[in-house]
């Protein structure tokens, strides 16, 4: 066992009242390593949506093509070129940070036609009618920016285990309590890019971490945590870091 891995087993192991946990290492080793000891946290099998939500997660990706702004199409791009990843940005400051939108200038070539891959395995092809983009003359007025940190449940929750926690420590339990999924969003303006968060050191992230589960949970209340940044995001057009947290008895 590392030394970093062995130091979260022992904060998330040690006889506390109060709050327990930390940055963890998020290699499919050392995830499954910690989950062997405390039964609760993602192993590496977790690492990913069930079925149902993984479906969702990609029809509603499909829905950002057609409804935001897709950077990549406003350049010119060589003929039989693979498709650019899903620009997620304006999506996420609209659905995250409630920012304003307004209507996109469509690519100088036409809007582009995508393959929407329906449920039932159905294939169509769609061409959006209008793009938004986040109207940032709007959101810098008045107080939208000030909100640049968001803690919110991840909507394609990863697949945790069932445990039943007694006093400090959680055993594997079919139908028990699972821990809690969030996401922690950093909002960057468009002149800053996401490395202005990148570079944020672990201490400070998990000062943030600590805070935002302690502020959805009763005064005083005692969780232990994990978190840690993705190496595969997703979503890399914002930083955002992955958080895992189960409330308990204090």
């Amino acid at each position: 066992m590392s030394g970093r891995l062995a130091d979260v087993v022992a904060l998330l192991t040690a006889p506390s009242g109060g709050v327990r946990g930390g940055e963890v290492d998020p290699s499919p080793e050392a995830l499954d390593a910690l989950q062997r000891v405390v039964h609760w946290t993602v192993g590496s099998d977790g690492c990913r949506p069930a079925p149902q939500d993984a479906l969702r997660k990609h029809l509603d990706r499909m829905a950002v093509l057609l409804k935001y702004r897709q950077g990549a199409y406003y350049v010119p791009r060589d003929e039989g070129s693979p498709p650019p990843p899903i620009d997620m940005y304006d999506s996420v400051c609209h659905t995250m940070f409630h920012l304003p939108l307004r209507h996109a200038d469509p690519p100088a070539g036409g809007f582009p036609s995508f393959v929407d891959a329906d449920g039932d395995g159905t294939e169509r092809v769609v061409v959006p009618e209008v793009w938004y983009e986040v109207d940032w003359a709007a959101a810098r007025q008045g107080r939208r920016l000030q909100q640049r940190v968001v803690f919110h449940p991840n909507a394609y929750p990863y697949q945790l285990p069932a445990v039943r926690c007694e006093g400090d420590g959680c055993v594997p339990c079919d139908g028990g309590t699972r821990a809690r999924h969030y996401v922690l969003w950093f909002l960057h303006l468009p002149e800053e890019g996401p490395a202005v968060h990148a570079a944020l050191d672990s201490a400070a992230l998990d000062v943030l971490v600590r805070e935002r589960i302690a502020a959805a949970l009763p005064p005083a209340a005692a969780f232990d945590y994990i978190w840690y940044r993705n190496p595969k995001m997703t979503v890399p057009d914002l930083f955002h870091v992955q958080v895992f947290w189960m409330p308990r008895e204090a």
